[in-house]
C-alpha cells in the first residue's frame, strides 16, 4: 500500500505544484523566524561581549526605580543601580590581580563629518564618541593602522566608520561635539571583535571624553560603573572572574555602596533585556507563517478532495481485493506525507534565503549583522513538523473519505453525487447573523454616552465584556459562518455573478457556471482560501492605516512650528548652531 501509494504521489505531482507553494511559504516564514531570531540574539551577545568587555564590574549595590544611562549605551542594562564615586578605581587599582579599573566616559551626541563635508549617519544607529588610550584601554579594539589620538583635536575611528566616511590615517575632517564643530585629524583605524550594527565608533583622549561626559552629568563625581580588566591581553575565565570580584568586594570600603560582578554576569543581564526587548520581531514574522499555513491548509483539502475523488474508483477496486480502510486511507496519508517533507524541505532553504537577504539589505541600508543566520537542527525539525502537521490535517478529512468507498463502487462509470449542503447553508447563515449582531451590540457599547441599554444586567454584562472580546467573537463567527455556509451559497451566487459571462459568452461562460455548482465543496474551498487571505490583508491594513492616523494626529498636535530642524546623525544641535 505505501508503494501504491508513492506511485499516486509520482502520477499526481503536478498538482501538488500550488499545496507545495502554500507549504513551502507558510514553513518559511516559521524558519525564517526562528533564524532572525537566533541571529538577532547572537549578535546583541556579540555585540554585548564587545562593548562591556571587562573582566569584573563594579557598580552600585542597590536597585533604584528611576531610569538612568548607562556607561556605555550598549552595555546598559535594564535594571539601574545607584552611582558610585570614581575615586574607588584607585582604590580597585591596588587589588592583586587587576591590571586596570578606569571609568570608560563615552559622549553621546556627536556626529561625525565625512570626506565630502556630509555627516555621516546610518539607519537609525547612534554616533559615539568613546574616551579609551594607552591608559585607559578597550580590549576588544585592535588598531589596524595608526595610534590612539592624544590631544583634543585628534581622532581614531573604528574601520566601519572610517569606510562610511571614506576618510584614512592622516586625513582632516570634523567632529561636531555638543558646544560645537571642531577640527580634528584622524589618528588611527580600529576594528572590534564584532559588528556593532551600524553604529559609528569614534576613539577621542579620555580626557576630553570625560570633560564633555562630566559636562552631560549631574554629579561628575559619579559614575554607573567602573570597568576592570584581570588581563590586558585575554579574558579570564569565570572562575577567575569570580575570584577577582571577590577580592575586590573584600577591598571596597564600608559604606560605598558599591559591588563587584563578574563581567559575564553584567553582560548575560544587558544581552537578556536586549533580546527581551527585540522579542516581538518573531512574533510578527510568525503572523504571517499562520496566515499562509491557514490559506494553505484550504488548498492542501482541495487538492486531496480532487484526487481522492477522481481516483474513487481504484480505492474501492482496492478494498474490493481485499484492502482495509486503514490500508487504502495509508495510502492517501503517504502522499500526504511526501507532500508536507517536498515542502517543508523548499520552505526551510526559503526561510534561510529570507534571512540571509535581509541581513544582506540591512548590511547595504548601514548596518551590518554578523550574527549566525543559519538554522539550527531544531528550527529544521520545528519547520519539518509544521509543514507535516498542516499538510495531513488538510488530507485527513479526504483520506477518510477514501477509506470508505464502498467496493461495489468500483462498478459504478459515474462519480457519486455530492451530499446535500442545506443543513451547512443554515448553520453558517446561523453564525453569521449572529456575528452580524454581536457587532452591532459592539457598536451600540463603543457609541453609546453611558450606559448602552436601559436594562441593568445588560449593562453590567458591556462593561465586563467590553468591545473586544464581542468584536473578536464576532469576526471568528462571520469568517467561520462563511466557511461553513459557503457550499450552499455557490449556485446562487454562480446564478448572479455568472448572467454576465453566461450571456456574453453563452457557451464557456455557461459550462463555467455550472462547473461550479457541479463541485460546490471544491469550488467553496477555494474561494475560502481567497476569502481567508483577503480577509487577514484588509485586517492589517485597517490596523496600518488606523496607526499611521493616530501617528499623525498626534504629531499635527504636538508639533505646530512651520519647520523642524533634527541632527543628520542622531546628534545634539549645538548652542550656537541654534542661533
Amino acid at each position: 500500500m505505501i508503494k501504491i501509494g508513492l506511485r499516486d504521489a509520482r502520477a499526481h505531482f503536478g498538482r501538488f505544484v500550488m499545496s507545495i507553494i502554500a507549504i513551502a511559504l507558510g514553513v518559511s516564514f516559521v524558519v525564517g523566524s526562528f533564524c532572525f531570531r537566533e541571529m538577532m540574539n547572537n549578535q546583541v551577545s556579540d555585540m554585548m561581549g564587545t562593548s562591556a568587555d571587562h573582566d569584573v564590574y563594579v557598580r552600585g549595590s542597590k536597585e533604584v526605580k528611576s531610569d538612568s544611562s548607562g556607561l556605555m549605551a550598549a552595555s546598559s542594562s535594564s535594571k539601574t543601580y545607584n552611582t558610585i564615586n570614581v575615586d574607588l578605581a584607585s582604590t580597585i587599582g591596588d587589588v592583586k590581580g587587576v591590571k586596570s579599573a578606569e571609568v570608560v566616559y563615552s559622549v553621546s551626541g556627536t556626529v561625525l563629518v565625512g570626506k565630502d563635508g556630509a555627516a555621516v549617519s546610518t539607519m537609525g544607529a547612534p554616533t559615539l564618541a568613546v574616551g579609551f588610550g594607552k591608559d585607559v584601554p578597550w580590549r576588544s579594539a585592535t588598531f589596524t593602522s595608526g595610534t590612539y589620538p592624544t590631544s583634543d583635536d585628534e581622532i581614531a575611528l573604528h574601520s566601519f566608520a572610517a569606510e562610511k566616511a571614506n576618510l584614512k590615517v592622516g586625513d582632516k575632517t570634523k567632529v561636531v561635539y555638543p558646544d560645537g564643530p571642531k577640527d580634528v585629524t584622524v589618528t588611527g583605524i580600529f576594528d572590534l571583535d564584532s559588528s556593532l550594527a551600524g553604529a559609528i565608533m569614534i576613539d577621542i583622549p579620555p580626557s576630553l571624553a570625560k570633560t564633555y561626559a562630566t559636562q552631560q552629568s549631574d554629579d561628575p563625581d559619579k559614575t554607573d560603573q567602573i570597568g576592570i580588566y584581570g588581563n590586558l591581553k585575554t579574558p579570564l575565565d569565570e572562575q577567575a572572574q569570580q575570584e577577582l570580584a571577590d577580592r575586590i568586594n573584600k577591598a571596597l570600603p564600608a559604606g560605598s555602596k558599591a559591588h563587584a560582578i563578574t563581567g559575564n554576569q553584567l553582560r548575560d543581564e544587558s544581552t537578556q533585556s536586549t533580546q527581551e526587548a527585540l522579542g516581538f520581531v518573531q512574533p510578527l514574522i510568525l503572523i504571517f507563517a499562520v496566515i499562509a499555513l491557514f490559506v494553505g491548509s484550504f488548498i492542501i483539502a482541495n487538492t486531496f478532495s480532487m484526487i481522492v475523488r477522481e481516483s474513487m474508483r481504484g480505492y474501492a477496486v482496492l478494498r474490493s481485493i481485499g484492502a482495509s480502510p486503514a490500508q487504502v486511507f495509508t495510502t492517501v496519508i503517504v502522499q500526504a506525507i511526501v507532500l508536507g517533507v517536498v515542502g517543508s524541505g523548499i520552505g526551510i532553504g526559503l526561510g534561510w534565503g529570507m534571512v540571509k537577504g535581509i541581513v544582506a539589505m540591512m548590511g547595504q541600508m548601514g548596518t551590518p549583522m554578523t550574527g549566525s543566520s543559519n538554522p539550527s537542527v531544531s528550527d529544521m525539525l520545528v519547520g519539518l513538523a509544521v509543514g507535516l502537521i498542516v499538510t495531513l490535517i488538510g488530507a485527513a478529512l479526504p483520506a477518510s473519505r477514501a477509506a470508505m468507498a464502498p467496493p461495489i463502487q468500483a462498478m459504478n462509470e459515474t462519480v457519486n453525487p455530492e451530499k446535500p449542503v442545506l443543513t451547512r447553508g443554515i448553520i453558517g447563515t446561523t453564525m453569521i447573523v449572529v456575528g452580524a449582531l454581536t457587532w452591532a451590540w459592539t457598536c451600540r457599547i463603543a457609541l453609546a454616552d453611558g450606559d448602552p441599554t436601559l436594562i441593568g444586567w445588560l449593562n453590567d454584562f458591556a462593561s465586563w465584556t467590553g468591545t473586544g472580546w464581542p468584536l473578536g467573537v464576532g469576526a471568528a463567527l462571520i469568517v467561520i459562518g462563511v466557511i461553513v455556509a459557503g457550499p450552499a451559497w455557490v449556485s446562487p451566487a454562480g446564478a448572479v455573478l455568472g448572467w454576465i459571462p453566461a450571456h456574453v459568452f453563452q457557451v464557456t461562460g455557461r459550462l463555467a457556471t455550472r462547473n461550479l455548482s457541479r463541485h460546490k465543496r471544491r469550488t467553496s474551498n477555494t474561494a475560502a482560501a481567497l476569502f481567508v487571505g483577503v480577509a487577514i490583508v484588509s485586517c492589517l491594513s485597517v490596523v496600518a492605516t488606523s496607526a499611521k492616523a493616530s501617528v499623525n494626529d498626534i504629531v499635527d498636535t504636538g508639533l505646530k512650528a512651520d519647520f523642524s530642524i533634527s541632527s543628520a546623525a542622531s546628534g545634539q544641535i549645538p548652542d550656537n548652531a541654534v542661533e
